[in-house]
C-alpha cells in the first residue's frame, strides 16, 4: 500500500480521510475506498434529475473492508445486495432510500444501527430488524411494507415513517398502541 492518496471518482482522497462526500457520482466504484481504513462517513447522493446513476447494480463488496464505517448514505443508487454490509458492526446510520434493495437479512446483526432510511425501496419484510435493539429511526415510506409487527419490540425506536405503505389500519393502530411515545406517520 502506497502512502499517497487514493483516487475516487476523479478526485484524490487522503488515506487518512474520515469523511468522503460526493454528489451526482454516476456509477461509483468503491474499490479505492477499501484502502481508507479510517473512513467513518461515506455520503453519495444523486440529485441530478437529468442523469441516471446507472442501471447496473452498484457493488458494495469493497466497503466490507471499511470496518470503521459509521455513516453510509447511498440515496438513489441501484443497490440490490446488502451482503457486503453484514460485518460493518460500527454502522449507525444507513440510508439507501430510492434504491431497488429488497432483502434486509444482511442487516440483522448490525446492533449499532440507529437510523435506517429505506424510503421508496422494494423492502417488504421488516423481520430482519427484530434484533436491532438500538434502532431509533426507521423510514420505510413508499415501500410495499404491510407487516409492522417486527417493530413492536424495538426498545429504542422513536420515529417511524410509514406514509405510502401497505400497512392496514388495524396493524397501524396496533403499532401505535405498542409504541407509546414513538412518532409514527400513518400509511
Amino acid at each position: 500500500m502506497s502512502a499517497g492518496p487514493v483516487r475516487f471518482e476523479g478526485q484524490d482522497v487522503p488515506r487518512d480521510a474520515t469523511v468522503v462526500e460526493r454528489v451526482n457520482v454516476a456509477w461509483p466504484d468503491f474499490t479505492p475506498l477499501a484502502e481508507l481504513r479510517d473512513l467513518r462517513v461515506l455520503r453519495l447522493t444523486h440529485t441530478n434529475p437529468h442523469r441516471s446513476p446507472g442501471g447496473l447494480p452498484v457493488d458494495l463488496e469493497p466497503l466490507a473492508a471499511v470496518d470503521h464505517l459509521e455513516v453510509l448514505v447511498l440515496r438513489h443508487y441501484p443497490i440490490r445486495d446488502l451482503g457486503p454490509l453484514r460485518n460493518l458492526r460500527r454502522l449507525q446510520v444507513l440510508d439507501l432510500s430510492f434504491a431497488p434493495v429488497a432483502d434486509l437479512a444482511p442487516l440483522a446483526g448490525l446492533g449499532s444501527l440507529r437510523d435506517l432510511g429505506l424510503r421508496a425501496t422494494r423492502v417488504a419484510s421488516l423481520q430482519p430488524l427484530v434484533g436491532l435493539a438500538g434502532l431509533e429511526r426507521l423510514d420505510v415510506g413508499h415501500t410495499p411494507v404491510a407487516d409492522v409487527r417486527p417493530l413492536h419490540g424495538l426498545p429504542a425506536l422513536r420515529e417511524v415513517e410509514l406514509d405510502g405503505t401497505a400497512v392496514p389500519p388495524d396493524a397501524y393502530a396496533a403499532l401505535v398502541a405498542a409504541r407509546p411515545g414513538t412518532a409514527i406517520t400513518p400509511p
